[in-house]
């Protein structure tokens, strides 16, 4: 993915698209780009192979904009991340969402938890992000607001009855949002602003 990031870069600046000077910056996003696009399209095609394509997207939804604002423990490397997008996948999809649906009890008291921790960690200031306080600030406010909207439709979906079988999908993203931000924190990742 490097490679390519770089070979993106420099043909912008070859055709004067963008200075020299933000070349590094541009490589980064390439990087990061490349790196969601390859993610998200192997959960789809997993989801798609398994047959829960719906209930994947549903996961999806729920926890990569929450992500987004909240931060939590990054990897190192490009493929470690894919490794590990891979795994959690498989283990909501295998482990965590069938307990959720056999024992209702554990799923409600992990969005609890979930929204409590994401309340009152989130943001994480990776050094990647490098947040100012401002930033900080609309992240956090973002991100109380998304758990709020989140576990509103959890309880709508629940109490109504509907789709009873993806709502596990939706908590399962929250948790592993949640699980993410507590990895940061214990790994020290947070740059804390002065």
């Amino acid at each position: 993915m490097h490679r390519i990031s770089v070979c993106l870069t420099d043909y912008l600046i070859v055709n004067r698209i963008i200075a020299d000077d933000v070349r590094e910056d541009h490589i980064y996003g390439f990087e990061v780009l490349l790196g969601k696009i390859i993610n998200y399209t192997t959960l789809l095609f997993l989801a798609y192979i398994n047959g829960n394509f719906v209930q994947t997207l549903l996961f999806m939804m729920t926890f990569f904009p929450l992500r987004a604002r909240t931060g939590g423990y990054h990897c190192k490397k490009a493929f470690t991340c894919y490794l590990g997008t891979f795994v959690i996948y498989m283990v909501v999809t295998n482990v965590v969402t069938k307990l959720f649906i056999e024992h209702t009890g554990i799923m409600i008291l992990t969005i609890f938890l979930s929204a409590v921790i994401i309340y009152f960690l989130a943001p994480i200031n990776h050094p990647n992000l490098g947040l100012d306080k401002e930033e900080i600030k609309q992240c956090k406010s973002s991100a109380r607001w998304l758990m709020w909207l989140i576990g509103i439709c959890v309880l709508a979906l629940w109490w109504l009855n509907i789709i009873p079988d993806k709502i596990v999908y939706i908590v399962a993203g929250v948790g592993v949002d949640a699980g993410l931000l507590i990895t940061a924190k214990i790994l020290r990742q947070e740059v804390k602003e002065e």
